[in-house]
């Protein structure tokens, strides 16, 4: 999937500002000690990064309100 779908289409705007800053940040701390090795390293890694946490977030939070019932046994 190309990274311009991915942006437009999948991500919400909180989700977009959330991977920038956190490739900025990586970014910035690369730059400040040569010594840091990134897991992740390119924009579309932290887009996806993040996208999989939020659904990871959202399906947790999902099944702790559902209430499943078991069947009384007869």
């Amino acid at each position: 999937m190309p990274i311009k779908d991915l942006k437009n289409d999948l991500l919400t705007e909180q989700q977009i500002q959330l991977a920038t800053t956190l490739w900025e940040a990586s970014r910035s701390k690369r730059q400040c000690d040569p010594n840091y090795k990134p897991q992740i390293k390119k924009l579309r890694d932290f887009y996806e990064k993040t996208l999989i946490v939020d659904h990871k977030k959202q399906w947790d939070d999902y099944w702790k309100s559902a209430s499943i019932r078991k069947d009384k046994p007869s």
